[in-house]
């Protein structure tokens, strides 16, 4: 696969994915998390979830999330 390839070649993989990512199994596994290098999500992680994410990855980035407005 190339996106296996893509994170064993590269000297730092950044896995950003929204908090309700995180919530529900996935189908699809492409890497390892020891092969991850930085996650980048949205403030909506729950607290168990950041710290297991914590210790497996180390560099955990949380994001504002953006607010869905109303428009009128």
């Amino acid at each position: 696969r190339v996106s296996r390839a893509m994170v064993q070649c590269a000297r730092e993989t950044v896995l950003v994915a929204d908090s309700s990512k995180f919530e529900h199994p996935s189908f699809v596994r492409f890497a390892e998390w020891k092969n991850i290098s930085r996650v980048v999500t949205d403030d909506g992680l729950p607290a168990a979830a950041r710290k297991w994410l914590s210790k497996a990855v180390g560099d955990v980035r949380h994001a504002k999330a953006a607010r869905e407005r109303k428009h009128t």
